[in-house]
């Protein structure tokens, strides 16, 4: 009988210690501080930095100190590719990318980033907040080792050059433009009726320098922060892309991750995607007048232009992605903004 009375006692005991083990663990990660690595290939004056240190400050604030973002900017750990790359090994905790750049892995997400598929600012946070959003993210999630957190917007693209106003796509014809090294991004330079050129952009100010290359696309801040101004004369303001900047989060450390700072990283990550829009918004005329007061010409495109360059883009880059893109492109360029 003793050792029958034994048996349920012993059971108890490890039960109870078994539950203090778990209870212990979970005051644990309620209490733990986690640090974490975030890395972007842009400087410390550039849109996607600020964005990047708000996404940190919010996550800290609203997590009680409890997680704690470190950046490293200018390409200080790497390439977007190699950034992509790192993240995706559980070497690098978190990264600010493009979708392009991600969609070399998951090909539906490039959509994003193609030309004119999104109208403004506002249709850009409603697709990547909504159901759509959600769609691509859980693609990402499903066939690579990163979780999408945020994607906010880091500004509309637009075309610079030396030396020529381009004001519909004949005008750049033989111009050398510089594209990431995608295949997406250079057909979108193809649109704007230029040859694709790829350089990476961390030597892009030098290439415009010694006209390696006559031009480049990129947001306003973009342009401003990297002072594209001191070798670029004309800025014209093509908006082909509002670019899509998504924060991509190891999923080796998302999983470490207890539920509640996960619901918080996926609250601040759709606030984030509301603030750039709205700061990009209020600072786009801000920065270019500042574009204009430091030598360059913004040249102005006309409705009738603007069509041209859309049905460019339709011609070119959507046949060569229908397939990959798998109807994202008719499903966001027909949505209500």
């Amino acid at each position: 009988m003793a050792i029958i009375r034994k048996k349920p006692f012993l059971f108890f005991a490890i039960a109870m210690l078994v539950a203090i083990c778990f209870s212990t663990a979970d005051v644990f990660a309620k209490e733990k501080v986690f640090r974490l690595r975030f890395a972007h290939v842009n400087s410390e004056s550039a849109m996607v930095h600020k964005e990047a240190v708000y996404f940190a400050d919010r996550l800290e604030e609203v997590s009680g100190g409890r997680l704690k973002l470190e950046i490293f900017p200018n390409a200080s750990l790497g390439s977007e590719t190699q950034l992509i790359e790192m993240v995706d090994a559980g070497l690098l905790d978190l990264a600010a990318t493009t979708a392009m750049g991600i969609g070399a892995l998951v090909p539906q997400i490039s959509v994003l980033d193609a030309a004119f598929v999104l109208k403004d600012y506002n249709h850009q946070v409603k697709v990547v907040n909504g159901p759509v959003g959600k769609e691509l993210f859980d693609l990402v999630a499903a066939k690579t080792n990163f979780v999408v957190v945020a994607c906010p917007t880091y500004g509309v693209r637009h075309l610079t050059v030396k030396n020529r106003k381009v004001q519909e796509p004949s005008d750049a014809s033989g111009l050398k433009v510089r594209a990431m090294n995608f295949e997406q991004a250079m057909l979108n330079v193809k649109s704007l009726g230029a040859t694709p050129i790829p350089v990476p952009f961390a030597e892009l100010y030098t290439s415009l320098q010694q006209r390696i290359v006559d031009g480049q696309e990129n947001p306003l801040n973009t342009i401003l922060a990297s002072k594209f101004y001191e070798v670029q004369d004309y800025v014209c303001l093509t908006g082909h892309v509002v670019t899509n900047g998504p924060f991509i989060m190891s999923k080796r450390k998302w999983d470490k991750l207890p539920n509640d700072l996960k619901e918080i990283v996926a609250q601040v990550g759709q606030e984030t995607n509301v603030w750039a829009a709205k700061l990009a918004t209020e600072k786009e005329s801000e920065w270019l007048n500042e574009l204009v007061d430091r030598g360059m010409t913004a040249v102005e495109i006309s409705p009738a232009a603007r069509e041209k360059f859309i049905e460019n883009a339709k011609n070119i880059i959507v046949p060569a992605f229908a397939e990959k893109w798998d109807g994202y492109y008719e499903r966001i360029s027909a949505a209500d903004r």
